[in-house]
């Protein structure tokens, strides 16, 4: 499809102290995503271009006041911002029957072809609209591995390329314990991947003694297919059990193996996640672990006697994200939804439940992908009042993250209207070494033009007057800060 690099400048955008995300807001960083406010400096978030950039600064604030809060189709989650927040989106045109005009239209008689014209642009939360398209990156990350070794990741002692585990005596000397050891070295082959996906969907730990797979008593192809690839990858003798309730449990012994897929795929089933070196290999390797997660927690079903869906549900909301991620990867945009899960005996809420759902053969598509993004339509926005922490980064290089679609940092420089205008003039500084933007007449449309021009004509010095703006907001207009000079002010006037 015909779409304008979406790794050019789209317009000026003013520098907005009051642009942030509150607490809880998720972020797609690496390793795994996670809450804007656990988001330290150093570490790496998704950007505007698909790759990972580095956090250089993080901020916070109180904010008291109303958040927008947009929710698109296929992220059935609202993401919420403050007013002022940049975010980038694609404003649709319309052909008859307010059926909007993109790239996947079916219609090969139409010559209109508005999408051809579509340029991504930032607006402020406040400002989108329904029906407007938010940008998602798909990551462009991909590393592939062949084989792996279990001492890169674990404290162990390895012999003659043999894992053992470590103990310690009474001097604290350590020494390899008599545990029975495994291979280091671990081939990434389809069967792995396949038993990898097993565990992330009916894993578990064994109390730290090993590793087991539960499945139901229909499962039984499932139960030789996770005892036979055990056996093949690691050389050890799994044992099956038969419940009361008719599961089958398959439980290997290996201190080693259970530390290991704790380090990988979590503890519990709430922090249950898909390693880095998983997440970026290539698609084919990618869908042996997708099988085996579906053959776990999923299931196959016809929706309505129409569509053949595709469903995965977990209380890990970090996996649900990453596998989302992964489906569009593979090309397909998968529906994320929430709902509430509680107890089998009470109506007590247990957890949040999270649903990966792919219809695999309707016509109708809500989303599309398109060179690296995938397009989201914009269902829903709504208006939420908000009492507390606030918070924003500042990225490397890009000026921008993924929570999941695409947000600004609010790193650049300001043209403003500074004509018989209170208060802007002093805010933005127009020349010296503490420049943060233009003065221009606000009223005159060539001096507005003039102002933008000169900033497209000087983006090496446009991106340091950006981050003087920034220094000066943090320095002259935090709450703290204006407090401080009001009470001495009102400490003067008391003095007289």
């Amino acid at each position: 499809c015909v779409f304008p690099s979406i790794n050019e400048p789209f317009g000026i955008v003013s520098l907005e102290a009051m642009a942030c995300l509150p607490a809880g807001e998720i972020i797609i960083s690496n390793p795994i995503p996670r809450s804007i406010e656990n988001i330290k400096e150093g570490e790496l978030v998704l950007g505007l271009d698909g790759n990972f950039h580095k956090v250089t600064k993080t901020f916070c604030r109180n904010f008291d006041g109303e958040l927008i809060s947009i929710i698109p189709y296929n992220f059935n989650q609202q993401v919420k911002f403050t007013p002022e927040h940049p975010i980038l989106v694609i404003r649709p045109m319309f052909c008859k029957g307010r059926q909007k005009c993109r790239p996947t239209c079916k219609n090969t008689k139409c010559k209109r072809l508005f999408y051809r014209k579509y340029t991504p642009q930032w607006v402020q939360a406040k400002d989108v609209k329904v029906d407007d398209f938010v940008v998602i990156p798909i990551p462009k990350v991909l590393k592939d591995v062949d084989k792996i070794f279990i001492h890169n990741f674990l404290d162990i002692i390895v012999k003659d390329d043999k894992c053992f585990t470590i103990s310690k005596n009474q001097w604290n000397k350590k020494f390899r314990s008599c545990c029975k050891p495994i291979n280091d070295e671990i081939k990434i082959t389809p069967e792995f991947l396949k038993l990898c996906g097993y565990y992330i969907a009916e894993g578990d730990r064994e109390g730290g003694k090993g590793i087991g797979f539960s499945f139901g008593p229909h499962e039984d192809e499932y139960v030789i297919e996770v005892k036979n690839i055990i056996e093949k990858t690691f050389h050890l003798t799994p044992s099956v059990h038969i419940q009361k309730n008719g599961v089958r449990k398959v439980v290997v012994y290996s201190v080693i193996l259970s530390k290991l897929f704790e380090k990988w795929f979590g503890k519990c089933a709430k922090e249950k996640r898909i390693p880095d070196w998983i997440m970026y290999l290539p698609n084919e390797k990618i869908i042996h672990l997708i099988e085996g997660m579906i053959n776990g927690d999923g299931y196959i079903e016809t929706d309505r006697g129409k569509y053949r869906v595709i469903r995965y549900a977990t209380i890990s909301k970090t996996l649900a994200l990453q596998l989302f991620f992964l489906f569009l990867r593979l090309g397909i945009i998968p529906e994320f939804k929430v709902r509430k899960n509680r107890g089998f005996k009470t109506d007590r809420l247990v957890n949040e439940l999270y649903e990966i759902k792919v219809r695999l053969n309707k016509k109708k598509q809500y989303g599309l992908i398109c060179n690296g993004y995938a397009w989201l339509p914009i269902r829903k926005i709504e208006k939420i009042k908000f009492k507390g922490m606030v918070y924003n980064l500042e990225v490397e290089e890009v000026n921008s993250y993924a929570c999941p679609f695409i947000v600004h940092n609010c790193e650049r420089p300001v043209v403003v209207g500074a004509k018989n205008v209170n208060g802007l003039k002093e805010q933005v500084i127009p020349s010296g070494e503490n420049r943060t933007g233009v003065h221009v007449n606000g009223e005159d449309p060539l001096d507005i033009a003039w102002g933008i021009k000169v900033i497209l004509e000087n983006l090496n010095e446009a991106k340091k007057w950006g981050k003087n703006g920034r220094k000066r907001v943090e320095e002259k207009f935090k709450i703290e800060y204006t407090a401080k000079r009001t009470l001495e002010i009102y400490e003067s006037l008391l003095r007289k």
